[in-house]
């Protein structure tokens, strides 16, 4: 029943008729296809649309501005797990800034060298074959500071770390 066509040459499927793909058809910035008579497709009608008004461009940067300070938990979260999916391209930015990033891990130990003390101290504490105290893992550990000027905190899996910072 697909490819069944009624009196005028359309396509129809069960009720519904489509049309035939003609110049007219198809989108003439992005090729696809389009049900109506007209030029462009809804997406680049809008995009074009947008361009062609750049009041309209500055509402709507100020309008993700907006949200970005409103919704921080979830931008957050939304990078966290853009990360995750794909851990490629973080991985070839890691690869491609670890200039930069020792330069800021150089300024960091002179600018916090109680933090790097910390660090040191948890480095340390893990590798004694300690193991998660909130779930007794021993795999993925880190050390949870509580005061980084005292080197108090806990020992945590991965996920119990996340689950302390929101």
């Amino acid at each position: 029943m697909n490819n069944v066509r009624d009196k005028k040459g359309r396509f129809k499927t069960g009720h519904k008729f489509k049309r035939e793909i003609s110049p007219k058809n198809i989108c003439s910035n992005c090729g696809l296809f389009i049900s109506y008579c007209k030029e462009l497709c809804k997406k680049c009608y809008h995009k074009r649309y947008r361009e062609d008004r750049p009041e309209l461009k500055n509402k709507d940067a100020q309008r993700l501005k907006e949200w970005k300070i409103k919704n921080p938990e979830k931008l957050k979260k939304g990078r966290r797990e853009w990360r995750l999916k794909n851990p490629a391209y973080h991985k070839k930015y890691i690869e491609n800034h670890k200039e930069e990033d020792r330069i800021y891990h150089k300024r960091s130990k002179e600018k916090y060298p109680e933090k790097v003390k910390a660090r040191q101290h948890a480095n340390d504490r893990k590798q004694k074959g300690n193991k998660c105290e909130e779930c007794c893992k021993k795999n993925k550990l880190e050390f949870h500071h509580t005061n980084y000027l005292t080197d108090e905190g806990i020992t945590l899996c991965k996920e119990c770390h996340i689950k302390k910072h929101p």
